[in-house]
């Protein structure tokens, strides 16, 4: 029962959107390729794009460019004005190598609701949602991009101290959400860096072609960034084409914006370079139980043999009377030379009178 309520509210919504379609005028565009659509609207009005066609009329064996609609929607709605260029390789691809191409445009031109604002990308908000606002008594009017509001009934927007603006696509409702900035050109290397036990916090980065307007800004620019540089206290972008970011736009010059902070770690907490901010192990005083040592007794024992091998009253021993030699020697060298006072294997008169043998 459920499910069949739900299945009946979606088409009813869908009805009414339609019906909301059909009343507004649909405007309808086409060109060949390698030229240049102009769509756009009144002012206070925005685009909504319908249907969006790119294809070779004339090939049999060609497919439809099949993200033609998705690109052509988010390149346009929620805009005034926008252009978009058919040459082949470029905005849309080319579905069909050496075919001639068309474009085919379907959009209405709408207007926000009444209370809300447009606003490029988001397209019509509510601008006393989400705090970047002033004047909220006598109506919410949006901040400036990279301002933010001090919220309440301020009458007017703050701006961030010197070097440092609320990053693109974040609310600003106090100075804590003021980025530091930083911005290079193509085939350089940006440097970013914090001072000692401070690490790196990407806020948000876009790398574009900002001299041509119909080239999309690489799309995962900003989470590349930020794990490339996550929790380090310096690091460095190649902005290279190709190099560390992709081409968004090839043959046009391209440029790097990066917004970051440089944070520090809790109380208590200490940076790993990479890894993060992790808890410092408490350390526990422990104070060692002191046991009465009972020392064994050292007890001297004196040998009856030398350790160089030496024996007789030329080479006595500590306590004076003469070396022996070792019974246990491993090379029997168990006999003493009173001549030349060293022990040996050799079996001689004066061992037998010893008692070697």
């Amino acid at each position: 029962m459920l499910v069949k309520m739900q299945m009946t509210m979606i088409m009813a919504l869908t009805m009414l959107a339609g019906i909301a379609l059909a009343d507004a005028e649909i405007f309808s565009e086409e060109i060949g390729e390698n030229l240049v659509l102009d769509l756009s609207c009144v002012a206070g009005e925005h685009i909504k794009i319908v249907k969006a066609k790119y294809w070779a009329p004339h090939s049999w064996f060609c497919s439809d460019q099949h993200d033609a609609f998705s690109k052509t929607s988010d390149h346009c709605n929620h805009l005034e004005s926008c252009s978009i260029n058919t040459a082949p390789n470029g905005f849309y691809g080319d579905p069909c190598f050496g075919a001639w191409k068309k474009l085919a445009v379907s959009y209405t031109c709408q207007t926000c609701d009444e209370g809300k604002l447009l606003v490029k990308g988001p397209g019509c908000i509510d601008p006393c949602e989400g705090g970047n606002y002033i004047d909220q008594e006598n109506g919410c009017t949006l901040c400036e991009e990279g301002t933010y509001s001090p919220g309440g009934s301020a009458s007017s927007c703050s701006s961030c101290p010197s070097g440092k603006e609320v990053a693109m696509g974040y609310i600003g409702t106090s100075e804590s959400d003021c980025s530091l900035r930083a911005e290079i050109g193509e085939n350089q290397v940006l440097n970013l860096s914090c001072d000692d036990g401070e690490y790196l916090e990407i806020e948000n980065a876009k790398y574009f072609a900002p001299h041509f307007s119909l080239c999309t800004p690489l799309e995962n620019a900003f989470p590349k960034t930020r794990d490339h540089c996550r929790f380090k206290g310096s690091c460095e972008l190649d902005t290279s084409p190709d190099r560390f970011y992709v081409d968004p736009c090839w043959g046009q010059w391209k440029q790097l914006l990066v917004w970051y902070k440089c944070q520090a770690c809790d109380a208590g907490e200490r940076l790993v370079e990479g890894v993060g901010c992790q808890e410092v192990p408490a350390v526990i005083d422990v104070v060692p139980q002191v046991l009465p040592q009972v020392l064994p007794e050292v007890i001297e024992v004196v040998l009856p043999y030398r350790r160089d091998n030496r024996c007789g009253p030329k080479f006595p021993l500590a306590d004076g009377s003469p070396g022996q030699c070792n019974p246990d020697h491993p090379k029997g060298a168990t006999c003493c030379n009173s001549k030349s006072g060293r022990c040996t294997s050799r079996i001689t008169k004066q061992c037998r009178k010893q008692g070697r043998k």
